[in-house]
Formats: structure tokens, sequence, C-alpha cells
């Protein structure tokens, strides 16, 4: 009886902590667009104010953030492709770890593709074209949080009471 009561109990963990991992991707992706929000507006300073490359404007950007994973990854890319390539190649290596839909990947992508064709008030007018889908993204991953991040908790967790009390 002692084991099947053990074993109840860890079923019912394994549910709640498969609905806890749902709820954490979630919040890791509101964290990780707003990174890149802040990414961005801080390359609209610099384009701004310094007139720097997009790829000495990713160095600057890493060196300032070396917390964050993605700018290592776009540094460590940069030293083998230029900055569109390699920020398409540190997303696409990046987003699982960042919980990014491919949706989220995809406006990333024309995001930094919409940089360096242009003069400073076409860059800074891109930028905040960029700021603005990437609100939306923002608001639309927040939302989605909010309405599903406990409902993930709360679903795992019956799960694992259900099947917990099928083992009974």
């Amino acid at each position: 009886m002692y084991l099947k009561t053990v074993c109840c109990a860890a079923v019912v963990l394994c549910g709640w902590l498969l609905g806890w991992e749902g709820r954490r991707r979630l919040e890791t992706r509101v964290k990780s667009i707003e990174m890149f929000r802040s990414v961005f507006l801080e390359m609209k300073s610099m384009v701004a104010h310094s007139g720097l490359t997009l790829e000495d404007m990713a160095l600057e950007l890493s060196d300032r953030r070396e917390q964050e994973p993605f700018l290592s990854k776009l540094r460590e890319c940069l030293s083998e492709c230029p900055f569109p390539q390699a920020w398409k190649q540190a997303l696409c290596e990046m987003q699982i770890r960042l919980c990014l839909s491919d949706e989220d990947v995809l406006q990333l992508t024309d995001c930094a593709s919409l940089l360096g064709k242009s003069d400073i008030e076409g860059e800074l007018h891109a930028l905040d074209l960029i700021g603005e889908r990437l609100l939306r993204r923002w608001e639309e991953a927040h939302a989605r949080l909010v309405s599903n991040g406990k409902i993930y908790t709360a679903i795992g967790a019956s799960a694992g009471m259900i099947l917990a009390l099928l083992l009974i």
C-alpha cells in the first residue's frame, strides 16, 4: 500500500512538473521577446548617435550584455559570416533555448533584413517599425502567458491526479 501511495504521488508530481514546464516556456518566450525589443531599441540609439556598422553594433551589444546568450551566439556567428546571415544562424541555433515559435523567428529574421539598406533616417524608421512589430509579438506572447500559464500547471496536476486515481 505504501508503495502504491508513493507511486501515485510521483505521478501527480510528474503531471504538475509537465504543466509547470509549459508555463516556464511561455514565460521564457515573453522574456526573450522583451530582450529583442530592448536590443533593437539600443540599436536605434546606436544608429542615431554612433554611425557604427551592423556588425560593429552587434559586437558592441554583445560586449555590453555579456549575460545574453543570443548576443554571445551572434558574436560567434559574426566571426563566420556577415550580419544578416549571422543573425539568422544565431536565431535558428537559439530558437529552442529562447522558446521562440517559428513565426517569432521568421519575424525576427525579417526585422534584421530591414537593416543596413538605407541612410540613417531610413534605419531609424526601420527600427521604429521593428519596435512596433515586436511590441505586438510581446503583447500576444504575454496574453498567452496570462491566459494559459496557470491552466498548464492546473491541467498537469489534474492529469497527474487522474492517473493516480486510475492506479489505485
